[in-house]
């Protein structure tokens, strides 16, 4: 006997492991090398455009992967389809009939509430379960949004909401199995592992400590980043050690709930100078050919330190920041140094760029280094 729901769920854990089970192993077997073929194209598609220097190069990588998602998608809601005919097929040939005095279809519980914590046990009928459940999973994801770490109490929320699921849709039916009780260890030991592996947030630790994305909605950095552009950040970055030269995001030292972008003008231990709207570094005068001026009048120090600022030292763990649309830029010269263990991480790629002026999309921007 084949329970079609339970092929359901165990290729909704792993897409070919509900064909296997429906004794199509060739099938469940070719499913899974697919599966992980597509995979492979859609990371490799994502490395290659985080890491290409050429713009175009990288759209056609960043077009591998999203073509990649779609067919994951349409195929991995074949292969439920095809777990769930083929588990039905073998009872068809064996002569099983496992629907006729059941009521409640205990691992379509299962499969309900592994989509989402709660459902199963409205499919069930238990309303207010369901809500409790529902209401438990919805705030610890909330918390995991913020706090990554809680995400790891969702594993036994969803596991003891699946027995239960389980076990109340045996009840219903009359009947005294339990959850898991008639699995072989191999099979319970390869739920569990998906299950956890399942609600591991790669999404958030990627997202904390190593690639996170953030759109520039300001144009002090023009006309290196343009308004609407959306920009990925290499969080290791600040572990290497910042360079003079590379535009960074940070928290903004007057209200560390936003985040800034700018350029790294100055390190710890630089002395720096502005004279006539000339940046001079250590008695040293650096040329800028990123950056712009848009007013050609120039102010002095005493009136405010946008054009004319007197010597300063960067103090140790801090850097000096400027705006590259120099005239038109809230930077260091005005609210002082940016703390380095404030630093989010190096701005490295523009992965989408909006022109909302004329409400249409940069296609030319999408894939460019930023520097």
């Amino acid at each position: 006997m084949k329970e079609p729901w339970f092929a359901v769920f165990l290729s909704a854990l792993l897409p070919g492991a509900g064909q296997i089970y429906g004794e199509k192993r060739l099938r469940g077997i070719i499913f899974i090398f697919v599966y992980a073929l597509l995979s492979l194209i859609g990371i490799t598609g994502i490395v290659g455009f985080i890491f290409l220097e050429d713009a175009a190069i990288s759209r056609l990588f960043i077009l591998t992967t999203i073509v990649s998602v779609i067919f994951i998608l349409i195929f991995s809601i074949y292969i439920l389809f095809d777990a769930y005919k083929a588990a039905k097929a073998y009872n068809v040939n064996q002569q099983i009939n496992i629907d006729k005095d059941n009521k409640k279809k205990a691992w379509l519980a299962v499969f309900l509430t592994y989509l989402f914590c709660g459902i199963g046990q409205f499919y069930n009928k238990q309303i207010i379960k369901g809500c409790a459940f529902l209401i438990a999973a919805i705030i610890l994801y909330i918390i995991a949004d913020k706090y990554y770490i809680f995400q790891i109490l969702l594993f036994p929320l969803y596991l003891f909401a699946m027995k239960d699921a389980f076990d109340s849709a045996e009840r219903i039916n009359g009947s005294e199995r339990r959850f898991l009780d008639q699995e072989k260890k191999a099979v319970k030991a390869f739920i569990l592992a998906m299950l956890l592996f399942h609600l591991i947030p790669f999404g958030q630790i990627t997202k904390t400590h190593i690639i996170q994305a953030f759109k520039v909605p300001a144009g002090s950095m023009l006309p290196t980043i343009q308004v609407g552009d959306h920009i990925l950040v290499d969080k290791i970055a600040p572990e290497k050690g910042i360079k003079r030269g590379e535009i960074i995001v940070f928290a903004f030292p007057e209200d560390e709930r936003k985040d800034f972008i700018k350029r790294v003008i100055g390190l710890s231990g630089d002395k720096i100078e502005i004279k006539d709207k000339e940046i001079y570094i250590n008695g040293e005068k650096i040329i800028e050919n990123y950056v712009i001026h848009k007013d050609p009048h120039i102010k002095s120090k005493e009136y405010e330190p946008r054009d004319n600022m007197g010597l300063i030292t960067v103090p140790s763990d801090s850097l000096f920041v400027l705006g590259d649309n120099r005239d038109q830029s809230y930077d260091s010269r005005y609210w002082g140094f940016v703390k380095t263990d404030k630093v989010k991480g190096k701005a490295i790629k523009i992965y989408w760029s909006w022109d909302s002026k004329n409400k249409e999309i940069r296609w030319n921007r999408i894939g460019m280094r930023v520097k």
